[in-house]
């Protein structure tokens, strides 16, 4: 009996795989040459030729990449187009889907040279706003905050640019948005599952307020998100290099670039994609005291830079 075959779209690229694949978009008549991305269960995922890198996470060769995020699960991407994954059975498919549609996709778009950037983004009227900065710096909880107020929820955590994409859209990544329980708590919005099952990550799906969009927007303005003491919200435009250092700052898993041999794809792509996005720093403070006065300022200047 063969395996059976699912097919779905994410983020613009049409993915088949032998398992459900938990929240993209199913789509049918996909002829086997318009495939752009397998994925596959199977009971070895083998290892790279003559690797240039290995420890006991990670192993490296030239667009083959072998990690190992946890005892019993193992992912290995290849040339842009192949993702396998060897889970023992004591394996939660919710940890399984947490490092596909994470790490291993973020791989996946380095060896595309695409860019993975690391953020929450939300959108309306066909145009978009990303959030990035260090983790924990609130970057979900934005774009959960704006989602309240009606805006559209892209993706949470990986979005995909592409560098010569003059539009630059941003596609709906199928992740779902994740928030601290606390955060959650202080939105009143209801939690989900549990993302994970790591007992230090009490973060949870939620239903964004805004739903879900399902059409790719532009993205328009890039903020990063700071934090400060006390005093209302601030904006500042970034400007000449510091626009690439806060681009290269929040690429998904940069820290595997040299291992990778992505890094000369990677700055010529972000030299290319900051010809096309604004970039500001968004300051605030970090407590919810004063986060709907914050959410006023960030949306107005939102609604400011779409229309200018």
């Amino acid at each position: 009996m063969t395996n059976p075959i699912y097919d779905y779209e994410m983020i613009g690229l049409k993915v088949r795989t032998n398992f459900i694949l938990r929240n993209a978009v199913p789509i049918t008549g996909i002829g086997h040459d318009k495939v752009d991305v397998s994925i596959c269960m199977q009971d070895d995922v083998g290892r790279p030729r003559n690797p240039n890198f290995e420890n006991e996470t990670l192993i490296a060769g030239p667009q083959d990449l072998v990690f190992l995020p946890m005892p019993g699960l193992v992912f290995r991407i290849q040339n842009g187009n192949h993702i396998s994954i060897m889970a023992n059975p004591h394996i939660e498919k919710s940890d399984i889907n947490l490092f596909l549609v994470g790490s291993a996709w973020g791989v996946l778009l380095h060896q595309r040279e695409l860019i993975p950037l690391h953020c929450s983004a939300i959108g309306t009227q066909g145009n978009a706003a990303a959030f990035v900065g260090h983790s924990g710096a609130g970057k979900s909880t934005l774009a959960a905050g704006l989602s309240n107020r009606g805006y559209g929820h892209l993706c949470d955590d990986v979005c995909m640019l592409n560098p010569k994409d003059k539009n630059m859209l941003v596609y709906p990544m199928p992740k779902g948005l994740k928030l601290w329980r606390g955060a959650a708590e202080a939105l009143n919005i209801p939690t989900g599952s549990r993302v994970g099952t790591h007992p230090d990550l009490d973060k949870y799906y939620v239903k964004p307020a805004g739903g879900s969009l399902s059409l790719p927007q532009t993205l328009k303005v890039i903020y990063v998100i700071e934090e400060h003491a006390k005093g209302p919200a601030c904006i500042t435009p970034l400007l000449g290099a510091q626009r690439f250092s806060a681009l290269f700052e929040n690429v998904y898993r940069k820290e595997w670039i040299d291992v990778m041999g992505n890094r000369q794809a990677l700055f010529s792509s972000l030299a290319m994609t900051i010809n096309h996005v604004r970039l500001f720093t968004f300051s605030r403070q970090k407590d919810m005291d004063m986060f709907e006065e914050s959410l006023d300022i960030l949306e107005t200047h939102f609604l400011a830079v779409m229309g200018g």
